[in-house]
């Protein structure tokens, strides 16, 4: 079983173009030809499983040598929604994304953490607008001539 390079999708047997991103996969096929037969002659000439090896490379290419280790968006994604809500939201959602694709539990986890604290921490930056303009105007109004 194949996956394309590109957006990480299955790809059907044969395939010259990804279905998901339009990726010209050929090309990756032939090398990835050439690199386990690197593989085979370098290690003795034993087989890789190439479903993990096709996934490995991926997760490596895409900064997560490890797909139980937190990534650095889902870390930031988390960091962010104490500072700057919205900015945390916005990078939870995107590392969520990127760990269901994966299939990393932790950082799904901790996105999600990062995607509840982010909304808690919005909705009260919200209210504490709300009112703060809303205690300006009724100054305004009750007391005019402050102003």
């Amino acid at each position: 079983m194949r996956y394309c390079k590109g957006c990480g999708s299955e790809l059907p047997a044969g395939a010259v173009f990804c279905p998901s991103c339009g990726r010209n996969v050929q090309n990756d096929a032939q090398a990835e030809r050439q690199n386990n037969t690197y593989n085979n002659n370098a290690n003795g000439g034993r087989t890789f499983d190439s479903e993990y090896c096709q996934n490995d490379n991926y997760n490596r290419t895409n900064g997560y040598s490890n797909p139980e280790s937190y990534s650095p968006l889902t870390i930031l994604g988390f960091i962010f929604a104490f500072v700057a809500s919205f900015v945390g939201l916005i990078l939870s959602i995107i590392a969520y994304n990127e760990a269901k694709r994966i299939g990393s539990e932790k950082n799904i986890s901790l996105s999600k953490t990062g995607i509840i604290l982010s909304s808690v921490f919005l909705g009260l930056e919200f209210f504490a607008v709300v009112l703060f303009f809303g205690l300006a105007v009724a100054g305004i109004i009750m007391f005019p001539t402050l102003f």
